[in-house]
């Protein structure tokens, strides 16, 4: 089954912090649990922002809110949203623990060739850039708050793209319909 790019990453991603057999095992070794999917919660001006996936590793004090982008346009607001994410604002609203909040990244996730427009959108707000390439992730701007995630994604985190489960999060809004019915 051919998976849409939202929900191929959503299930990487899940996947990745479960430790699934031949998925790069470095976020789960890393202490990254899956938090909340596509969970609502007001930031810390009080702003609506809404990621795909938020991950966290209380062992790093680090938490992830990830943003994908499979066109190649950017939203300013949504941006600017992500950017009033505060350790309260996590704590608070999005439920997470207090040792999983002391540094975050907001990662924006996009694809490859469409890597140049998304760039210019994330820039002034310094979120870590990822694009999915045939290779795997690869890290195109900045760097995250945590060396250890730096050194996992360095400029390439490798991923066979063919062993992504579709099982964690089998369909979203772009799936089609027999996909629903299946």
């Amino acid at each position: 089954m051919h998976l849409s790019f939202n929900v191929e990453l959503m299930n990487l991603f899940i996947g990745m912090t479960r430790g699934v057999a031949g998925l790069p095992r470095d976020l789960a070794q890393l202490g990254y649990i899956t938090r909340c999917i596509e969970f609502r919660f007001a930031n810390g001006a009080g702003d609506q922002v809404h990621p795909e996936l938020i991950l966290s590793s209380g062992r790093l004090g680090h938490s992830l809110l990830l943003e994908w982008k499979s066109g190649p346009n950017t939203e300013e607001d949504q941006l600017r949203r992500y950017a009033g994410v505060t350790a309260d604002s996590l704590r608070a609203n999005a439920f997470l623990r207090v040792e999983e909040c002391r540094q975050h990244d907001i990662t924006v996730v996009g694809r490859a060739e469409h890597e140049e427009r998304i760039a210019i959108g994330v820039e002034r707000f310094n979120f870590v850039l990822l694009t999915r390439t045939d290779e795997g992730l690869r890290r195109v701007r900045n760097a995250f708050a945590v060396p250890e995630l730096n050194e996992v994604i360095n400029p390439v985190l490798a991923v066979d793209w063919s062993l992504v489960p579709c099982g964690f999060f089998p369909v979203d809004d772009s799936s089609e319909l027999w996909e629903f019915a299946q």
